[in-house]
């Protein structure tokens, strides 16, 4: 009877965990950010350098702003580890998906999806059935969210942007 108990337990501990960490699709991504930007970052700073992931805070020079206002020099906070995975946001430039916190800073608004490096041939982005794959350029990634904000971010749209025919 404890078994059982404990495995039900561990099972509401589980999903409301990976509750908290899905992946959202494109066009969430495209609607909850507030700023979607291509960015050049030139540093990351560790929030606590006792831990090996911890979180960063990344500082930058926008380029070119997709979604929102900023300009110049911005500051954002990547957290780099959740329940299941870590992961890690090099220097360089990048297409980023942010929102504000409650305390007013810019977060990444897709775990590590929310920060897309540009500087290789090709970057993991959404396919048409909603799979992440590393095989769009990173043009087509700044077209494909160049179009997901011009249309409606909640109107059904395929990878080029275009609306599907019926």
């Amino acid at each position: 009877m404890k078994r059982k108990f404990c495995i039900l337990g561990l099972l509401v501990v589980c999903s409301t965990a990976l509750a908290d960490i899905a992946i959202i699709g494109k066009k969430e991504m495209a609607s909850q950010s507030t700023l979607i930007a291509i960015v050049d970052i030139q540093d990351l700073i560790s929030t606590d350098k006792t831990k090996l992931h911890s979180d960063l805070i990344a500082t930058g020079n926008i380029s070119q702003v997709l979604k929102g206002n900023a300009k110049g020099e911005i500051n954002f906070h990547i957290a780099r580890s959740f329940p299941c995975a870590t992961f890690d946001v090099s220097t360089g430039r990048h297409i980023v998906f942010l929102k504000k916190n409650e305390k007013n800073e810019y977060v990444g608004v897709n775990w590590y999806m929310s920060y897309l490096y540009l500087a290789d041939k090709t970057v993991k982005w959404f396919d048409d059935e909603g799979n992440i794959v590393e095989s769009f350029t990173p043009e087509q990634v700044v077209s494909a969210t160049e179009a997901l904000i011009k249309n409606n971010p909640n109107q059904g749209m395929d990878f080029t942007g275009k609306t599907p025919v019926d």
